[in-house]
């Protein structure tokens, strides 16, 4: 947090690309403000270290450090599905990926029909939805990467 008037400076730096950083003065009422960092410069699967520096009006200053490592490339799709009459299994996922089943020609963005947590191992199955029937299906990495859409006709 920081106080009315306070300069907070974000720092992310992945030492290949350089750094990207962005200096914000907060205003209002003291609510949650969001502050943008682009950071399309910067290279997927580097580690990156992100330093923000809040200084107050009176000219104190506090930081706080953390790495991460930058993700920007969509996971794998479901890759030869194995239908079954109330949904599909699959194997190869990336683990702690969501597998996303929606309604035939919706978006990723549209409500699920069903959703599995890819575990350990990298395999899923995936059950609840209708025999016969085709759905859309989508790999989320944790960073919110979404694969290309799988088309999937359960028996």
């Amino acid at each position: 947090t920081a106080a009315l008037g306070s300069t907070v400076a974000i720092s992310i730096d992945d030492t290949t690309a350089g750094t990207a950083a962005v200096t914000y003065t907060v205003t209002g009422t003291g609510a949650a403000q969001t502050v943008n960092v682009n950071l399309s410069t910067l290279t997927d699967g580097q580690t990156v270290t992100a330093t923000v520096t809040a200084t107050n009006v009176g000219g104190t200053s506090t930081s706080v450090t953390d790495t991460a490592v930058l993700d920007k490339t969509a996971p794998a799709a479901v890759s030869s599905p194995t239908p079954t009459t109330t949904g599909f299994s699959a194997a190869g996922l990336e683990v702690g990926a969501t597998v996303k089943v929606v309604a035939d020609g919706a978006a990723s963005t549209s409500t699920a029909l069903a959703t599995e947590v890819v575990p350990v191992g990298g395999s899923v199955t995936v059950t609840g939805l209708t025999g016969a029937t085709a759905y859309d299906v989508y790999v989320i990495d944790t960073a919110g990467n979404v694969s290309a859409k799988v088309d999937i006709t359960t028996l």
